[in-house]
């Protein structure tokens, strides 16, 4: 029984430092995308619809909810995103639209790392969940009170702009 509780409590465990590695790219990924609202690379209305969903993301990361509550603030500002982004936003500026494209290519290699921290997130939660509802562990988890967790889902924010930078 003893070996049973200490198998799920590491398990546990590691779903909390994966989730803490999906976290450090999502907060990353919300200052980039600040970072490009704040260059001309977005018209005023769209960087205000755009840093208002950053705001509303932020919030959501400070307090702790499910993955799931989490993920479904990061598609809403992942919607934000390619609208603002949907057009050229171009600028005759050579060095700011140098800055904006070396902003979207830290942009996508952060998607990436935080598309890859959230598949292991997930699988460790597979595997976290597939031993709470087995016997004993089921039993077990039960009687501590340990549940189920969420699983994470996450977007590309840039669609297609993103596709191709590596």
């Amino acid at each position: 029984m003893l070996g049973c509780w200490h198998g799920l409590v590491r398990m546990r465990r590691q779903v909390r430092r994966a989730w803490s590695q999906v976290d450090v790219q999502l907060r990353r990924r919300l200052d980039l995308i600040a970072c490009l609202a704040d260059t001309n690379g977005v018209s005023a209305s769209a960087r205000g619809r755009l840093l208002r969903e950053i705001s509303n993301a932020k919030e959501a990361a400070v307090q702790e909810g499910p993955a799931s509550e989490r993920a479904r603030t990061e598609r809403a500002l992942g919607c934000a995103v390619r609208k603002a982004f949907s057009g050229k936003g171009g600028t005759s500026n050579d060095p700011l639209r140098e800055e904006l494209a070396d902003l979207r290519q830290e942009l996508a290699a952060t998607e990436r790392k935080a598309r890859f921290a959230g598949q292991f997130y997930n699988d460790c939660v597979m595997r976290y969940n597939e031993r709470v509802e087995m016997v004993p562990w089921r039993v077990i988890a039960g009687m501590a009170g340990l549940e189920k967790e969420d699983f994470f889902e996450m977007e590309d924010p840039l669609g297609s702009a993103t596709r191709g930078v590596v």
